[in-house]
């Protein structure tokens, strides 16, 4: 009588847990899973797939490997309010990063940001400088031929105009450095300018110490 009471009592626990937690497969089927309290938790031994788990194309896994943790993904990853595809995250299969867009940057960018971004620093790699203007060699354009120029493109030799500027955007590390240029080439007119106004206050000196000196006799 124990036993056959037992064994009643194991079906009936067994039911219970199969009513509550569901073994669910095939297609159009979902387990749901609920936590009761903040301390309650998910553990896996290995990884928790979405999707195909054969084909890593149409899946995401997250795994934890050591004391790291992945997200692998395939084709594209949206992190987005639901609904709300105009302040999304988007991750594309060769780690290209859009933030703020509704769509994916079709020039493969690293990095496309729509909107500000505020930051303490930013640091520019480039190959490009714009010391060479100090160089011995380097031909300093005349005043005169900057001046042609100006009046007839409008903008300073070297700069892109402000129809080029608004249809492509600029280059910062170029920028930087054209604009750098503009900023020595100016020193050196500069420099030039008081070098000539020395040798002009010089010749003055010497014009009134000679008048002085014919007034004098």
């Amino acid at each position: 009588m124990k036993t056959i009471y037992l064994t009643a009592v194991l079906g009936l626990f067994s039911f219970s847990l199969y009513s509550q937690y569901p073994t669910l497969s095939g297609n159009n089927t979902f387990t749901g899973v609920q936590t009761f309290n903040e301390n309650t938790y998910i553990a896996t031994h290995k990884s928790i797939y979405m999707g195909d788990k054969n084909d890593s194309g149409k899946r995401v896994r997250f795994a934890h490997s050591g004391g790291d943790s992945y997200i692998d993904y395939g084709g594209r990853l949206y992190f987005r309010p639901s609904g709300n595809t105009s302040t999304s995250i988007h991750m594309d299969q060769y780690g290209n990063l859009s933030l703020g867009m509704s769509s994916f940057s079709q020039n493969k960018l690293r990095l496309t940001v729509n909107g500000k971004i505020v930051t303490n620093e930013i640091e520019v790699k480039t190959n490009v400088w714009a010391d060479f203007v100090f160089d011995p060699a380097y031909e300093l354009p005349s005043l005169k031929d900057v001046k042609m120029h100006i009046e007839e493109n409008r903008h300073l030799p070297g700069i892109p105009s402000e129809s080029e500027v608004l249809q492509n955007g600029i280059n910062l590390s170029e920028m930087t450095a054209k604009l750098l240029q503009k900023v020595e080439e100016l020193t050196l007119y500069v420099i030039d300018q008081h070098e000539n106004a020395e040798k002009q206050q010089s010749l003055i000196d010497h014009l009134n110490k000679r008048i002085n000196e014919l007034e004098s006799k």
